[in-house]
């Protein structure tokens, strides 16, 4: 998966790629905001750095503009946003002189913001100041994490999940021409009528749920859908997001038993069996 893929950020996060190059970690496809108890800071961007060799979400100079529909809240604008001034503001932002907050950590980015504010022709007067630590009521803070998965990234989990029923049946068996829109993808990026990938948050072992997780291993399993017609591949690295591919559709030949599933602790190397469960996805 790419250096701009949630993936990437994982590596960091669990060990796998050293912190400090955290660095290399992509800007435009991956967003990370404040999931906060107070609408003054839900919503609030954040990035991740390197403190003393762990890695931290700070917030990022941003500049905050009432909602337009009066809920209560913010919305949030990075200072690299508003630099670009052939980007509209968001229609969600409300007009800049019913207030705005200034989010920014030294007196000298609040000049650096209010500046940028200028140069799109909106003035800023400070009428006051707030500072401290930012966080929750259990000394912690929830964030979310967005990103948006390219064409590498469908095409590098279909070979996965391809090599995998490989590995599981031998190489005769994924060479039959059942098998050639998934792998016409993974070499070339070539579509097929009906969907081949499928992102789910919907987790892989049966016993997780969407919100908790028993291993940040990688997951991948393949099995046929219940009709026997289909193979159906699930890849989940870090134990994160499941990707659900369709390995074979209608498929013609000898058929073979196949409903397996392996965990690969990237920490240590070792590889589990899985117990014997029918797959959740299905992508037919």
């Amino acid at each position: 998966m790419g250096r701009d893929s949630l993936e990437a950020l994982f590596r960091v996060i669990h060990g796998t790629k050293p912190v400090r190059e955290l660095h290399e970690l992509g800007r435009k496809r991956l967003t990370t905001t404040l999931s906060h108890d107070e609408p003054a800071w839900n919503g609030t961007h954040v990035e991740w750095v390197e403190e003393e060799g762990h890695v931290v979400a700070l917030p990022v100079p941003q500049v905050a503009f009432p909602r337009r529909d009066g809920r209560d809240g913010w919305v949030f604008i990075t200072e690299r946003d508003l630099k670009d001034t052939a980007k509209p503001l968001p229609a969600e932002a409300d007009e800049p002189s019913k207030g705005m907050r200034l989010i920014a950590p030294s007196k000298e980015v609040d000049e650096r913001l209010i500046a940028v504010l200028a140069a799109r022709g909106i003035p800023f007067k400070l009428t006051g100041e707030s500072g401290g630590h930012l966080s929750s009521a259990d000394g912690a803070a929830v964030l979310d994490l967005r990103g948006r998965v390219d064409e590498n990234g469908l095409r590098c989990v279909s070979k996965i999940a391809f090599n995998y029923v490989a590995w599981c049946q031998h190489a005769d068996f994924v060479l039959l021409p059942t098998f050639n829109p998934i792998r016409s993808f993974i070499r070339h990026g070539t579509l097929a009528p009906y969907p081949l990938v499928v992102l789910r948050r919907r987790p892989i072992l049966t016993s997780d749920t969407e919100d908790t997780r028993q291993t940040n291993g990688h997951l991948v399993a393949a099995a046929w859908t219940p009709d026997n017609k289909h193979i159906v591949g699930e890849v989940s690295l870090f134990n994160s997001l499941t990707y659900v591919i369709s390995v074979a559709r209608d498929f013609e030949g000898v058929w073979r038993p196949l409903r397996t599933g392996h965990h690969f602790e990237h920490k240590t190397g070792k590889i589990t069996l899985l117990v014997n469960e029918p797959l959740r996805g299905d992508t037919t």
